[in-house]
């Protein structure tokens, strides 16, 4: 993959009002931790968000910093694409995995 290519695509999104905040990010990093993936295979995860995120989800979760313990022993790879204003509101990630994170105007 060319990291330039995948770089200026990331740079291209636009975040907006879903009207549904705060936003479900542990129900979609549950869901995509459990995608049946080769073992062999190098994972990654991208989390695009422009919101907090709620504790309650479908999976019985009880904290992001589970979560990203969890994605972590599971050696998955995670990003974070959000505004700058919500950095510390994914800190636990930042802190737990490899990550990126990509600030979005």
């Amino acid at each position: 993959m060319n990291t330039d290519k995948f770089k200026d695509a990331i740079s291209k999104l636009t975040l907006g009002d879903g009207g549904d905040w705060p936003e479900t990010a542990i129900d979609g990093l549950e869901m995509a931790h459990q995608l049946d993936m080769r073992n062999s295979a190098q994972k990654f995860i991208i989390l695009v968000t422009d919101a907090d995120y709620k504790v309650a989800n479908n999976y019985g979760i009880k904290s992001m910093k589970d979560l990203a313990q969890s994605l972590k022993s599971d050696k998955i790879n995670t990003s974070v694409v959000t505004a700058n204003k919500y950095k510390e509101t994914y800190k636990i990630l930042f802190y737990q995995l490899i990550i990126y994170h990509y600030h979005l105007k």
